[in-house]
């Protein structure tokens, strides 16, 4: 049934949690500061819609649901991220497969955009419009909707974020809710239906599946100090190459993000450990960390605190 929810959020684990239902998502701060981020939802029959604006530089990893088709763009004036190492400009739009995964960074305030469908359903409506068969790349795919087309595509989008966030029984009439689907899956239609600007390189392309290789071997050992060696072979790449990859989806080095997902993994443990039980010291160890002077520094410098005080502050909970 059709449906709106807007939330404001200061924590990263909860706006996280909150995105979810777009996908299997992690979030990483990169940089020091207050987070502050603004998510609209709205859920109409055949179509969801997201509106995201955040405040800090965030690396995260995305994972779009089975059989499920997202077009993302910028909005708000403000940057957008950048996809698997693709950036998307004001009047552009990028698609991502059913399945696919990806990792995108923001290096300071954006605003996106997106709209998910079933595949099924968004290919009909291609056929009904068009009497053609839709086809959308797998991965990342860009393109340059003509301008007339691109700008109804965001009015509609930016209607319905404002129409949840101040006049929300709207959405959940019946005969508007339908209207809105069914403007929104022509606008995109128009959009798909023009020859796509693949900005993507095949050294792009090439790389993602190793990339995905990284991830997945970074996920399967959450708790473990991972060396440099050790993570290249798994990935089977060298460690040079492996650093360019890096650089061009994540824009820091494997080393850097290692430690950054290390921290994140200390700073929740001693936030949501059971009292009395967690110790900073072996859990910065049992990360990786051996000195601890440069890790308190490091943890310091991401959370704006030391990792003791994050640690009695979760005793008090």
């Amino acid at each position: 049934m059709p449906g709106s929810a807007t939330a404001v959020f200061s924590k990263l684990d909860d706006f996280e949690a909150a995105l979810q239902t777009e996908g299997s998502l992690k979030l990483f701060i990169t940089a020091r500061g207050q987070l502050k981020a603004r998510l609209t939802q709205v859920q109409l029959y055949r179509v969801r819609l997201v509106a995201i604006e955040e405040t800090l530089p965030i690396v995260g990893y995305l994972a779009v649901p089975s059989h499920q088709t997202l077009v993302l763009f910028p909005i708000a004036d403000q940057p957008s991220p950048v996809w698997g190492a693709v950036g998307v400009r004001r009047g552009e739009i990028l698609t991502l497969g059913s399945s696919h995964r990806v990792h995108f960074r923001s290096q300071g305030p954006c605003a996106w955009g997106s709209i998910a469908f079933r595949e099924l359903d968004l290919a009909t409506c291609y056929r009904d419009l068009t009497e053609d068969t839709l086809t959308i790349p797998p991965g990342v795919h860009l393109w340059r909707p003509r301008q007339a087309h691109g700008r109804r595509l965001l009015q509609l989008h930016s209607a319905a974020i404002r129409a949840a966030e101040g006049r929300p029984e709207t959405i959940i009439n019946v005969e508007a809710a339908h209207g809105l689907e069914q403007q929104l899956l022509e606008a995109v239609i128009e959009c798909l239906s023009e020859p796509s600007h693949d900005a993507i390189t095949p050294k792009v392309r090439s790389h993602q599946g190793l990339m995905m290789k990284f991830e997945e071997f970074l996920q399967s050992h959450p708790k473990r100090y991972l060396r440099a060696q050790e993570v290249n072979a798994a990935v089977g790449v060298s460690g040079r190459l492996l650093r360019t990859y890096c650089r061009q989806d994540l824009g820091m080095s494997p080393t850097r993000y290692v430690r950054i997902r290390a921290l994140h993994n200390v700073h929740r443990i001693l936030r949501d450990g059971p009292p009395g039980e967690v110790k900073v010291s072996a859990v910065a160890r049992g990360h990786g960390f051996r000195d601890l002077a440069r890790f308190a520094t490091s943890y310091r410098s991401l959370f704006g605190e030391l990792p003791s005080a994050t640690l009695r502050e979760g005793l008090h909970q």
